[in-house]
């Protein structure tokens, strides 16, 4: 689940028109969100405010096995207060779930001015955890409608390298996007690249769809590489996408499937939902040197409720708002995972277990509860 920080980037990306959906990097967000997720260490509490609307503060303490917290803020100079919580925004919205992919945007110059955005949108975040005194600190800026600048830097006390920074410039036309990275620690430099295969296709589909001469899927074919220039160690993936397009009649779907040529690994996901209901994911992964694989199975459950908001009482009209999820993972290696989510009126609530059926482990269980206005 996001915390209420992660929240608010993702809305200051939202809120930008930034479509996180067509990097990459992102490329099995999907699959990745359904399958792997954090149980909470202990016990957490977390309390965060929107105080106004272009400044976040939050502060958490956590319990078990040790004490420790940490307290964050966040600046922009984008009005992000839509983003403000009231006891009917649906937890999918603070939910790490099915995520389906977003018709690329094809940006224009004026796009800021349309919008009403600033030219330079602005977010700065920093955190500070205790008693560790570590630091953590992140810079992003559009710098055009087509482009994100950020600056990722972490520092420890006991770093010998004084600590780390990451730059990352991120360009996206719609059609196709590029990621440039530079990280200091090991001098690594590294490009990643997406296309979309059939973006014009995408584009007068609602010209043609009455006709029916338009595909109802959408690819989209990628890679990464990557050298460090001190550990002169380097990588590379390439990757595909294949999901349902706006127009599909039956539920939606996303496939995928990446390739490490270097250490021959291969790894396919297939993720499907019938949208506040339910999801379901599975994983394959193989290895063509070593024979070895593996099978990951996740799912999704959703409960809602139905309200009505203030003034629409006399029509009777109502809405359905997600209000609790269960989630569950099992794999080939015998490790099992439960995890229940719920979001009461400004509370988000979260309680999770693991086990490892074949071995004989002491059942591993946490509380997360999380306030937010």
């Amino acid at each position: 689940m996001l915390n209420f920080t992660d929240y608010i980037c993702y809305e200051y990306l939202k809120k930008t028109n930034w479509n996180v959906h067509n990097l990459y990097c992102n490329l099995t967000q999907t699959a990745d969100n359904i399958l792997r997720f954090d149980i909470p260490s202990g016990i957490n509490c977390q309390l965060s405010s929107l105080t106004t609307p272009n400044f976040v503060s939050k502060c958490e303490i956590s319990a078990m096995p040790i004490l420790n917290g940490s307290l964050s803020y966040i600046y922009s100079n984008v009005n992000l207060e839509n983003a403000k919580i009231d006891p009917l925004t649906e937890l999918q919205k603070f939910y790490e779930g099915y995520k389906h992919v977003d018709v690329p945007f094809i940006h224009y110059p004026r796009e800021f001015e349309d919008f009403n955005l600033p030219k330079k949108s602005t977010l700065l975040y920093g955190c500070i955890f205790l008693p560790s005194k570590k630091l953590d600190a992140i810079f992003a800026r559009r710098l055009s409608p087509w482009s994100l600048f950020s600056v990722l830097a972490t520092n420890e006390i006991d770093d010998p390298h004084g600590g780390t920074m990451c730059f990352q410039w991120q360009h996206d036309t719609g059609k196709r996007s590029l990621e440039l990275m530079y990280e200091t620690t090991e001098a690594m430099i590294g490009l990643r690249a997406l296309w979309n295969l059939n973006l014009e296709e995408d584009h007068m589909q609602k010209m043609n769809e009455t006709i029916g001469t338009t595909s109802n899927m959408r690819w989209s074919l990628g890679f990464e590489t990557y050298y460090g220039i001190l550990t002169k160690c380097a990588g590379a993936s390439l990757g595909m996408r294949l999901h349902s397009g706006p127009s599909h009649l039956y539920s939606p779907f996303i496939l995928t499937c990446t390739l490490n040529p270097i250490v021959g690994h291969i790894t396919s996901t297939f993720s499907t939902a019938e949208p506040h209901v339910k999801a379901f994911s599975a994983q394959y992964d193989f290895n063509i040197y070593s024979y070895e694989s593996k099978l990951q199975i996740g799912a999704e459950l959703w409960r809602g409720k139905f309200f009505s908001r203030a003034g629409d009482e006399r029509n009777g009209s109502k809405i359905q708002s997600c209000t609790s999820v269960l989630k569950s993972v099992l794999s080939t290696t015998g490790e099992i995972s439960l995890l229940w989510q719920a979001r009461i009126r400004n509370f988000l609530l979260t309680l999770g277990t693991t086990a490892h059926i074949t071995k004989i482990d002491p059942l591993y269980f946490g509380i997360h509860l999380e306030y937010s206005n």
